[in-house]
């Protein structure tokens, strides 16, 4: 925190997930996990009508590492420390998020009450790709307060 002039969060994570029964059994199973999220992962995105991540190399192996790491590790003590070292704070979500719920923000105005909070309409996890504008400017805000 003391290195941080202001922090601005998207789609916070370390504070609440939903998880599939897929996605639990993955980021439970190392090996065996990674092997099915290469395989199913590109399938099952496009039976749930995604395309995203279907082209990227590394694309499955990034979300994998992110079920296992920062969305499943809460991160009350860290959020608890930037507010009281009063570090400006603004966090981003998606009314529509299916990985962090809107109901996280309850949960982070607990820890900061000070953080500035902003949610998008319509947006789901993926916000800054489908509504870059409404994301953009309440960055731009934060940033033309600092």
């Amino acid at each position: 925190p003391e290195a941080m002039k202001r922090l601005i969060l998207v789609a916070p994570a370390g504070i609440e997930m939903r998880e599939a029964r897929f996605d639990r059994f993955v980021r439970t199973m190392p090996g065996l996990g990674d092997w099915l999220v290469r395989v199913a992962g590109p399938v099952l995105a496009r039976q749930w009508g995604r395309s995203d991540g279907d082209g990227r190399r590394g694309y499955w192996p990034s979300v994998l590492a992110d079920w296992r790491g920062i969305l499943a590790d809460r991160q009350e003590a860290e959020h608890r420390k930037i507010a009281r070292d009063g570090v400006p704070v603004l966090a981003v979500w998606g009314a529509e998020d299916a990985v962090v719920p809107i109901s996280a923000l309850g949960t982070f105005t607990q820890w900061n009450r000070g953080a500035f909070q902003e949610m998008v309409a319509g947006a789901g996890h993926a916000l800054t790709v489908t509504h870059p504008a409404q994301v953009a400017a309440a960055m731009r805000e934060m940033l033309r307060d600092g």
